[in-house]
């Protein structure tokens, strides 16, 4: 699974990092949404828009029209090297998604938005938009409240993310039984048993092949990296 696309080599939650995620394999990709000020979503993981556009403001603060034509080249990271890369829409990704049809995207919406905008607008929005690729778009949140409200207007798979590894946590897993349940690995303990229940579980931010084999053999089916071409590499070797 492609954190953010192939984020290691590109700006995260752009088109470019999801394409190249795709064409090198990657069975998912994941990316985070955020709402512009007329409620359109839009791929973007942080509060702000500083770290990948330099830009001191909120998604929310610019309508759609005027988000579209910020560039998020991530300069600090890359520097000039994806000048010309703007913020894409949750529309452009889902059209970049669809040409893969083996394939399927995983949609965090934020706390931020949800704060923000209140959980039914930001749900109407977001599942509104995912609804040409069906059941291969699979909305995921932090908020059980946001992963409730989805399953009562669109119904079909869910993913819940995890804050924290504790009892309280394993029983809301249970009573929400979403589909695929996403944990830091770094927030399980050493000797742990994944907690079974109706779920596939999605451990992140696997770094290399090692820990990937690691967390297969503790039972684990989805790998959620920035480092999808080497870690597509290292369990091709690894096969």
């Amino acid at each position: 699974m492609a954190h953010r696309g192939h984020a290691a080599a590109f700006p995260e939650n752009s088109l470019p990092a999801l394409t190249d995620a795709l064409h090198r394999g990657a069975a998912w990709v994941e990316v985070d949404v955020q709402l512009s000020a007329d409620r359109v979503p839009v791929l973007c993981h942080d509060p702000t828009l500083v770290r990948t556009a330099g830009v001191q403001a909120a998604p929310w603060d610019y309508a759609w029209d005027e988000l579209s034509t910020i560039e998020v080249a991530e300069i600090a990271r890359f520097g000039e090297r994806f000048r010309g890369v703007f913020l894409p829409s949750l529309a452009d990704a889902v059209a970049v998604v669809a040409r893969w049809p083996e394939t399927g995207v995983f949609v965090e919406i934020k706390r931020h938005s949800l704060e923000h905008f209140g959980h039914d607008a930001v749900v109407d929005a977001v599942t509104s938009v995912l609804a040409p690729i069906g059941d291969r778009a699979v909305p995921i949140s932090f908020d059980p409240i946001c992963l409730e409200r989805i399953r009562t207007r669109r119904g079909g798979r869910i993913g819940w993310v995890l804050r924290q590894w504790d009892e309280n946590s394993r029983a809301l897993a249970e009573s929400l039984a979403p589909q695929f349940l996403f944990c830091n690995q770094e927030r399980i303990p050493p000797a742990a048993e994944l907690w079974p229940g109706p779920w596939d579980w999605a451990i992140y931010e696997i770094a290399d092949g090692a820990q990937l084999r690691h967390w297969r053999g503790r039972g684990c089916r989805l790998f959620e990296t920035m480092r999808v071409a080497d870690l597509i590499a290292a369990d091709e070797d690894a096969g």
